[in-house]
């Protein structure tokens, strides 16, 4: 073989070995998200990786990593497909909480809210409505819940909503 046709095909071998390394996403996947934030205010940014895993089931995959080292600390998983995420200080303690809107299983609006304690992930609120969730983080963290009332002793439910908000380290119903 001459010199000039084997440049082309080590080429060719580097390529298609650097595409297959373990653990490396595509670069053209359109299923991963990712953002870098400093969630516990320690001025170390985190990158959180999200990733829909399976189109039939809408399981979406959570995870954070390291900024500097790329190891995944902790991750967690959503059973639907995220339509928002949110990153938000719920009290002045500078920790930034993960804000997930997802549609899950018979188009039910679900918010769900985690912070990372210890390099761990725990879910502080979840709520699921099929009437729909509002959140304001604003001023003071508040969402409101929709569920079916009935009113004047009409067959027709109407909405009326639940209204929690940030009480320091916790939501409480309003």
């Amino acid at each position: 073989m001459k010199i000039k046709n084997i440049v082309p095909l080590v080429l060719l071998i580097l390529l298609f070995a650097g595409s297959a390394v373990a653990g490396r996403p595509k670069a053209n996947n359109q299923n991963l998200r990712r953002y870098s934030v400093d969630l516990n205010g320690d001025g170390s940014r985190k990158l959180i990786e999200m990733e829909d895993k399976t189109a039939a089931d809408s399981i979406t995959l959570v995870s954070v990593k390291d900024n500097k080292k790329s190891e995944a600390i902790d991750s967690f998983s959503v059973p639907g497909k995220i339509r928002k995420i949110e990153f938000r200080e719920l009290s002045s303690g500078q920790q930034q909480r993960i804000v997930i809107y997802f549609d899950g299983k018979n188009n039910a609006s679900n918010i769900a809210i985690y912070q990372l304690n210890n390099n761990k992930f725990s879910k502080i609120f979840f709520a699921s409505s099929a009437y729909g969730i509002e959140a304001n983080f604003d001023l003071v963290a508040r969402i409101k819940i929709g569920r079916a009332s009935g009113h004047n002793n009409s067959p027709n439910l109407i909405p009326e909503w639940d209204t929690w908000i940030w009480a320091s380290d916790k939501f409480i119903k309003e």
